[in-house]
């Protein structure tokens, strides 16, 4: 019982030291790509940077919806390595069929039945492959998860993210106005491009050091899985593609609704109050979960089996009933130290989570005008409705 829990707690441990690093890389690359953004929102204007924020985003997030919300969490939450490994290949394959599909959708015409290559049309089918390439990652993604490898998945986004924010405001400063739009999306390109590579090698890499058996291995393709997991993960996608309404359903009635300089007021506020939960309270429930995944899957079922037998006088029938006692005690305490650990680690993470957010709440919305003034000049601050939505938004990233 000791040694079991002393490696819960080093579990838990593992992800702490995770989650400080994954912070820590994210608080450096996020603050350096978000003065490179308030840059690039200055040369692209509130309508082109809508098409960027918006439509580019949105195009994004709809692509990598099944890998990065059904597949991953299936495959990080499950116990069998056949049914992972197979899951997280095949979330890969559903995200390059959808920016198939995608880039079909947007660039032929169905009225006159021609192909549609205007640069916006182009700048989203470059996109769709972006995502397609950043779902090529998710078999590494989730065995960083498995073998806690999680400064691996930190220094893959920081870096990337950084490199992508760099060479998409040298384009946009370079290229004439027409063209911005295809500079805009060379972010998200070098992103994934770069994301999926540093992944897959350290990931190789790992596995070959530590001498992982070659069907265990995430490095190679596999589909050998259960039916279950299968269900399981369409149970998984319908919860996301209602988490999916509720959190990004907002692009989707800015398109529908507002003009493009309202769109861009919005997401730059939103960007802007949510920076906090981009690099603080994603990652931490993004670790939360792969810890309590991990303990779940650790908790094996106690046998509850009722002693209906008379008393005999055989000494090896009583010996075998006082072993299975002995090992479905051990089980339940077991259980019970699982549950403690999740239930700490809960509570930790729920205390910290409120207090940034209650901080950034009571604070914002007092600055609101004079950071959009500061950051984006008069163009945005006098302009635009985004000084009012921002001290909105900033009371409303507590409540969410």
């Amino acid at each position: 019982i000791i040694m079991a829990a002393a490696h819960h707690d080093e579990l838990v441990g593992n992800a702490m030291r995770g989650l400080s690093a994954l912070i820590s890389m994210q608080m450096v690359s996020r603050i350096f790509s978000f003065a490179l953004k308030i840059l690039s929102a200055r040369i692209l204007g509130p309508q082109q940077f809508a098409f960027s924020e918006v439509q580019v985003t949105l195009l994004v997030a709809l692509v990598l919806l099944p890998s990065r919300e059904g597949f991953r969490k299936i495959a990080i939450r499950t116990s069998s390595i056949h049914d992972s490994i197979s899951l997280s290949w095949l979330a890969s394959l559903v995200s390059f069929l959808l920016s198939i599909l995608s880039s079909i959708y947007m660039t032929f015409d169905k009225q006159q039945r021609t192909w549609n290559m205007s640069i916006h049309s182009i700048a989203l089918c470059i996109t769709a492959i972006a995502a397609s390439i950043e779902g090529m990652a998710e078999p590494f993604v989730v065995a960083s998860t498995k073998y806690e490898q999680y400064h691996q998945v930190a220094m893959a986004k920081s870096l990337s993210l950084m490199l992508g924010s760099i060479l998409s405001l040298a384009a946009l400063s370079i290229v004439e106005e027409h063209y911005r739009p295809l500079a805009s999306v060379l972010g998200p390109l070098t992103f994934s491009i770069t994301y999926t590579t540093w992944l897959a090698t350290s990931i190789t890499k790992y596995e070959s050091h530590q001498k992982v058996p070659t069907q265990h291995r995430y490095s190679i393709p596999s589909i050998k899985m259960h039916k279950s997991s299968l269900i399981l993960v369409v149970q998984q996608m319908y919860q996301a593609l209602v988490r999916f309404m509720l959190g990004d359903g907002e692009s989707v009635i800015l398109l529908m609704t507002c003009s493009e300089a309202q769109q861009g007021a919005f997401k730059l506020s939103s960007n802007i109050a949510s920076l906090v939960a981009r690099f603080f309270l994603e990652p931490l429930e993004e670790l939360c979960f792969a810890v309590f995944s991990q303990l779940n899957a650790k908790v094996e079922p106690v046998s509850e089996k009722a002693d209906t037998e008379k008393l005999v006088n055989d000494k090896n029938k009583d010996k075998d009933k006082d072993q299975n006692q002995d090992k479905d005690q051990e089980k339940h305490s077991n259980q019970k130290q699982v549950v403690q650990t999740m239930e700490s680690t809960l509570a930790v993470a729920i205390k910290t989570g409120g207090l940034v957010t209650s901080i950034l709440a009571c604070i914002g919305p007092f600055y609101a005008y004079l950071m959009i003034y500061l950051f984006y000049g008069t163009a945005w601050a006098d302009e635009t409705d985004a000084p009012r939505v921002l001290s909105f938004y900033f009371s409303y990233v507590a409540i969410r």
